[in-house]
């Protein structure tokens, strides 16, 4: 039900390319077992937070030519 509910708030993504997929699944799987170990949202989010900076440096560093 959770990877339901990832998929379609994050459609474009998903059916963008076979990468997109897998990457929001293993990120689903990683949210939900943190959730599991922890019972606490809030390590989810930072991890979630995490995976977003780390996603917006690796585009930006693609956009800006050291």
């Amino acid at each position: 039900m959770v990877f339901a509910i990832t998929v379609l708030t994050h459609w474009s993504t998903v059916f963008g390319s076979y990468g997109g997929m897998i990457g929001i699944f293993s990120m689903c799987l990683l949210l939900c077992w943190c959730f599991e170990k922890t019972k606490n949202l809030t390590n989810c989010i930072l991890c979630h937070f995490a995976y977003n900076a780390c996603l917006v440096i690796y585009d930006w560093s693609k956009i800006v030519q050291w």
